[in-house]
């Protein structure tokens, strides 16, 4: 049993914990989603998202500085911008996947098949591979036997 305080960041979850410091904010993840699928301008995005309109307004922000996001202009009369993603931003493509896929499994009525790719979303819990998720590859045991102390 750990003696370290529940709340305890460890090493193998820092960089979780620091991703969500940046994009896991109500209404966020799905805002980098939709700009993902097209959608580039406030209105559309406010209108595909629900969310409302000064949240979005912060969270464009929010997201825009920390990278995720750039902001290009589309008209001077007045001045309207889309959002675009950055580079940083196109690398949470695979994680949307991934989480949509899991949300229509274990959610959304357990489908056998992720929507987004057509393939089979096995589980990705501890116990469905023997190794927790987050750990460093390096230290988990190539046999998920569990009787292997390795």
């Amino acid at each position: 049993m750990s003696t370290a305080p529940r709340d305890a960041v460890t090493p193998k979850r820092k960089a979780v914990v620091a991703a969500l410091g940046v994009c896991g904010e109500r209404w966020s993840l799905l805002v980098i989603l939709e700009i993902s699928q097209g959608v580039h301008r406030f209105g559309e995005i406010l209108e595909a998202t629900g969310a409302p309109r000064n949240t979005l307004a912060n969270r464009l922000h929010k997201l825009q500085s920390a990278g995720l996001l750039e902001r290009r202009l589309y008209s001077t009369q007045p001045s309207r911008y889309e959002y675009h993603l950055t580079d940083a931003g196109h690398d949470l493509e695979p994680v949307l996947a991934g989480l949509s896929c899991w949300g229509d499994r274990w959610v959304l009525g357990g489908r056998e098949t992720c929507p987004a790719s057509g393939r089979g979303c096995p589980p990705q819990t501890p116990g469905a591979r023997g190794r927790d998720p987050l750990a460093n590859p390096r230290e988990v045991p190539d046999s998920t036997d569990p009787t292997d102390d390795s």
